[in-house]
This record gives structure tokens, sequence and C-alpha cells, in this order.
């Protein structure tokens, strides 16, 4: 079992797990985690150290390290490598990104090899 970090709170998620904030509660792999470790604030940061997942949200979020699923928001996103696709209702920036991207405004520093769906787009 890996260690991830959502807003400071430390969270066990084997690698290859679905990692989802809704409502403040966090699930993995669609089981609910301690009610101990409900997420409070506007936004989530997430450290994944190392370990892969794919992250859905119902906010604006931060991943710090390489995503191995993909990442779905119902606000904006900021990441690093995604090896599947980024969803957000926001703004997208992001690295490398295998899948295709959809959000509001995308900024993207390294390739995308699938679409892109955006009002703008800068590299």
């Amino acid at each position: 079992m890996n260690t991830i970090l959502i807003n400071g709170v430390r969270i066990e998620a084997p690698p290859g797990s679905n990692v989802t904030v809704i409502n403040n509660q966090v699930y993995i792999d669609g089981q609910p985690t301690n009610p101990a470790h409900r997420i409070e604030g506007v936004g989530l940061t997430i450290d994944v150290n190392q370990v892969p997942i794919t992250v859905h949200c119902d906010r604006d979020v931060t991943v710090n390290g390489n995503v191995s699923g993909g990442v779905v928001a119902n606000g904006s996103v900021r990441c690093g490598n995604v090896s599947g696709g980024v969803e957000a209702d926001g703004d997208v920036v992001c690295q490398n990104v295998t899948g295709g991207i959809e959000g509001r405004d995308v900024q993207c520093s390294g390739h995308v090899t699938g679409g892109i769906e955006a009002r703008t787009f800068r590299k």
C-alpha cells in the first residue's frame, strides 16, 4: 500500500487506484475512506508520491506528480504528465498528455496525443 497526500491528509492508496473526492469525502476505488479523511476547502492539492492513480473530483485540483490514468474535475486542473486524458469544467495547465484534453482555457507545455477541445489553447 502506498501513501498519497490530499490537502495534507495521508491516505493509503494501492497503485492504479481511482481516487475520487466528492462532497469532502475521499473514495479509493469506489470505497469511502476513514471519515476522519474529510477534505475541506475550495481546492484540492494531491501529492501522488510516485503512486500511479486516476483522479476524479468535484472542484479545482492540483496534482503534484504524474497521473497514470486520467484527471476529471468540476473545476480547473493543474498537473504534470498524464497518461490518460484530462477533462475539466475550468482551465487546464499540464505537461504531456497521452489522451485528449477538454477544458475552458488550456495551456500544455508538452505533447498531447489526443485531441484538444478548448476555448483557447497555448503551448
